[in-house]
């Protein structure tokens, strides 16, 4: 509302020539209550009113340049409301203007931007993990009704399994398929040199449990794991392509594997690689009158049949342990079994971990984002006597918030771009992951649902520092913002939230420390662990021996000796020793 000036009231030449430099039109329109603004404004003055008036006169002038380049005062019309593309005019207007004016201010834009982009970066780096490794579904076909099958004893609760064990549970009604196998690398001749290749070990097809079919061939069989059967292979398409040269007629052909030629019965479709991306699979041949029921060397995978869940399995698996327990107590005494799903089995070691890091980034972004409400509404403090002169001018409480609003967003959309940045030189920290850590890490992209989190995330982000700012400084009344923006004095409603903000961070920064305290003091009490050995200087290598020449003990262990003989003459080595596997591996 205008205030009623008195005859004593007079407007000083410096306000008159300073509304000169808005456009007739707009002073037609908006003069009086412009006049008003100042009145109302010196009427609240304890100072100089000179000082208030020079600084008035300072902010009209530029307000109406700005004005005469930007026209915000729409043309003479019908009367009728602002259409959708007037709006969008406005928006756009608007948002130019934040851009330059964060731009005339590059050391706090900087700062904004680059604390943004920390928060932001770290986030989007986070996530495109937590999607690849817990969030993404497991790269088969139906994968929610994949299970595995472990040996549950008292020495371990996920125990491998022993071939006459696993040919008693495949007949369970719960169970569409039940596979054996087992992992683990082979020495292929080819071309006179030799290599390791992956390799899965099976009882049993295994195509049939993950819904796929051979693209050539077919798939490994039952008969194909009994003893003294033909030795047959099924290869990966990735070996078929590189190793046999995308050769059509493959079936049929051999490969050297261990000095012992493999006929290649079958070509496994694309992407395919089950288990930890074999590249050929055999059949597992066991002796039926070998050690039975007591050799625990199988990994086994399985389907649910349809309807089944892995509690019914589970309540079927109970009841066979406790008759194969009855009818063979010297080898399954104590032996149970345990089943769960092969996503659980995969990322289950890591799905607290991952979801803990993910939401110690989220309170770093949320730091960021009070970082820069404060600087923003310390911003908005400086500029209330602008934004009372827009008010008097006509601009609507909307408007202003807009406007405001739009500097977020600008320093919102400056942070993702940043944040993009960092967040792709982070994906070159993340494939130096050693393989096997981490589960299905290697999948990790920023792919379009990573670019669409980030997008949301600078959304949320330029709402969380920019809605306040933007709210307070179009509620505050006219003549206040006029006095403030003069005398620069902030509100007692603005101090106190800036107050509220300042101790969320201290809070959220302490909780961040007293995290990060707690895991440094664990890591460091597992590394001052005595593991009963000195590591330093150890160099371990391991070997895999062909079958076809090494089929004894003795011929075995001849071998060892002889190599630890030459090892041993090598300059520099102190010692040699062979082992079955790493101490504590």
């Amino acid at each position: 509302m205008t205030r009623r000036q008195s005859p004593t009231d007079k407007t000083p030449w410096m306000i008159g020539l300073a509304m000169s430099a808005f456009p007739s039109r707009f002073r037609e329109v908006f003069g009086k209550e412009m006049v008003g603004a100042y009145h109302d404004g010196v009427g609240t003055l304890n100072t100089s009113r000179m000082r208030f008036t020079i600084r008035t006169a300072l902010d009209m002038f530029r307000s109406g340049l700005n004005e005469r380049m930007n026209p915000t005062l729409e043309p003479p019309g019908d009367g009728g409301g602002p259409t959708t593309e007037t709006q969008a005019s406005d928006l756009l207007r608007d948002l130019r203007y934040a851009a330059r004016s964060l731009a005339r201010r590059p050391g706090f834009t900087s700062v904004a931007i680059i604390t943004l982009a920390l928060g932001i970066g770290a986030n989007t780096l986070v996530f495109s993990v937590v999607d690849a490794v817990l969030l993404k579904a497991m790269p088969y076909s139906n994968p929610d009704g994949l299970v595995m099958v472990w040996a549950d004893r008292a020495s371990s609760n996920r125990g491998s399994m022993s071939g006459p064990d696993v040919l008693d549970m495949v007949e369970l009604p719960g169970l569409n398929t039940l596979v054996a196998f087992r992992s683990g690398r082979i020495t292929m001749m080819s071309d006179g040199r030799a290599r390791m290749v992956r390799t899965g070990k099976v009882l049993d097809g295994r195509m049939e449990t993950f819904e796929v079919a051979p693209v050539f061939g077919r798939d490994l069989t039952a008969g194909d794991s009994e003893l003294n059967s033909p030795l047959v292979t099924v290869v990966s398409h990735s070996f078929w392509q590189g190793e046999l040269g995308s050769n059509p007629n493959v079936i049929g052909s051999t490969i050297l594997l261990e000095d012992r030629a493999y006929e290649v019965v079958g070509v496994a479709p694309a992407g395919f690689g089950f288990p930890e991306d074999s590249e050929v699979w055999l059949p597992r041949q066991v002796d039926p009158d070998g050690c039975g029921r007591g050799c625990h060397l199988h990994w086994t995978i399985g389907r649910l049949a349809t309807g089944a869940v892995v509690a019914s399995v589970q309540s079927q698996l109970t009841t066979l342990a406790s008759s194969l327990e009855k009818a063979f107590p010297e080898s399954n005494t104590g032996k149970g079994f345990l089943v769960v799903s092969l996503a659980d089995n995969t990322v289950g070691p890591v799905r607290a971990g991952l979801w803990f890091i993910l939401g110690a980034v989220g309170l770093v972004l949320l730091i960021a984002c009070a970082n820069v409400a404060n600087l923003l509404l310390t911003r908005a403090e400086s500029r209330r006597g602008e934004v009372a002169i827009r008010a008097a001018l006509g601009a609507s409480r909307g408007r202003l918030a807009t406007h405001v609003m739009m500097e977020s967003v600008v320093l919102s959309a400056g942070g993702v771009f940043l944040g993009l940045v960092l967040a792709t030189l982070g994906m070159k920290l993340v494939a130096l992951i050693p393989p096997g850590t981490v589960p299905r890490i290697d999948t990790a992209a920023l792919d379009a649902r990573v670019l669409a989190f980030t997008a949301g995330l600078g959304v949320l982000v330029a709402l969380l520092f920019g809605l306040s700012p933007a709210l307070g400084i179009a509620r505050s009344p006219l003549a206040e913002n006029l006095v403030a923006g003069r005398r620069g004095l902030s509100g007692g409603r603005s101090t106190r939230f800036r107050t509220a903000l300042l101790a969320a961070e201290v809070a959220l920064s302490l909780l961040l420390l007293a995290g990060a305290g707690l895991l440094l003091k664990s890591f460091d009490q597992l590394y001052r662990v005595d593991m009963g050995f000195n590591s330093e200087r150890v160099t371990r290598f391991t070997l895999d021996l062909p079958g076809a020449q090494y089929d004894s003990l003795p011929e075995m262990a001849g071998f060892y000796r002889l190599l630890e003989e030459r090892l041993a003459a090598l300059p520099g080595v102190l010692s040699v020793g062979s082992v079955y596997g790493p101490p504590l591996g």
